[in-house]
């Protein structure tokens, strides 16, 4: 039982990899990112006349990737030990289950360590193209300019939903797998002492 509520965890895992896992605001617009570091971004061209606009944040898929490739080992490994063969399946079960867990928690905190770099893709470069951007932004009514004395919301980059849940359920099937693949395993005897 825990091999296929472990099994059944992972495979909802999958789709969550494709969901926004983090999300960011700045001066300039929003950006998200999502498990294999693809980026969506909206922007209002603040920083359109600066003469070097804020740079493309570079986010690599590969925890991703690693996650897809034990969630499918695992689901082979699975469809094995449920047609009847133990031993060596069982471990690949149990050590991809684990893959599956540490891949997603590794993206989470892979993600966040990048949200400063995807946040500066939507932030204000600073210069005299950037100040225009702004006054024209504040004349074209969408939103202020910033004065001293003014009162205004400040984001950093946040986990989003998608990401907590895949890192929980990948705990738990992880659980699930290794709770059932211990229970299974062969005992050896004690020995006297």
């Amino acid at each position: 039982m825990g091999y296929v509520c472990g099994g059944i965890g992972s495979l909802v895992i999958f789709p969550l990899l494709f969901m926004p896992w983090l999300t960011v605001g700045g001066w300039d617009g929003r950006a998200q990112a999502n498990a294999f570091g693809e980026i969506k971004a909206s922007t209002v061209y603040l920083n359109i006349w600066s003469q070097s606009g804020p740079g493309l944040a570079h986010l690599t898929g590969v925890w991703a990737l690693s996650a897809v490739v034990a969630i499918v080992l695992l689901a082979f490994a699975i469809a094995l030990i449920l047609r009847g063969s133990s031993g060596n399946v069982a471990h690949v079960a149990a050590a991809t289950a684990v893959v599956v867990a540490v891949s997603t928690v590794g993206d989470v905190f892979y993600l966040l360590g990048k949200g400063p770099e995807l946040k500066a893709m939507v932030g204000f470069g600073g210069d005299l193209g950037g100040q225009l951007g702004l006054v024209a932004r504040a004349f074209a009514g969408k939103g202020n300019y910033p004065m001293p004395g003014t009162a205004d919301t400040y984001g950093t980059a946040r986990l989003t939903m998608w990401a907590l849940v895949a890192c929980v359920m990948s705990i738990l099937s992880a659980g699930a797998v290794l709770a059932q693949w211990n229970h299974n395993r062969p005992r050896s005897p004690r020995r006297a002492v």
